[in-house]
């Protein structure tokens, strides 16, 4: 995936960029027949399903990933992160109108192609 190269280009004061993965490394669950990867189910499927802003959901989501890459002895793929200061403020009045009440995660949760290894 390498998808945290792309982090730099991307990332200025009015962007909030979430990746997979560091620049270097791949991440993992990304075969056809899974309903989410781990980073997919972790941030949307797990973390962004409760009420708490972009950057906690996101902090969530990566040691969701690091918990399920350690249970499966797989190299850290170490999503990244960043959240510019003018994209804080409309995030912000995004937070206002989310649902408070967590919802229920659907599909098969990734850390289950664990058990198929």
């Amino acid at each position: 995936c390498y998808s945290g190269s792309f982090v730099p280009a991307l990332s200025d004061g009015d962007s909030a960029v979430l990746t997979a993965s560091v620049g270097d490394r791949t991440s993992f669950g990304c075969q056809a027949d899974n309903d989410w990867t781990f980073f997919g189910d972790a941030l949307i499927n797990q973390a962004l399903r409760k009420a708490q802003p972009l950057d906690l959901a996101a902090a969530e989501a990566a040691r969701l990933v690091s918990e399920w890459e350690a249970r499966g002895r797989l190299q850290p793929s170490l999503p990244q992160s960043f959240i510019g200061d003018r994209a804080k403020l409309w995030l912000a009045a995004l937070d206002q109108r989310t649902p408070k009440a967590a919802t229920a995660p659907v599909g098969t949760p990734a850390v289950t192609l664990l058990d198929k290894r």
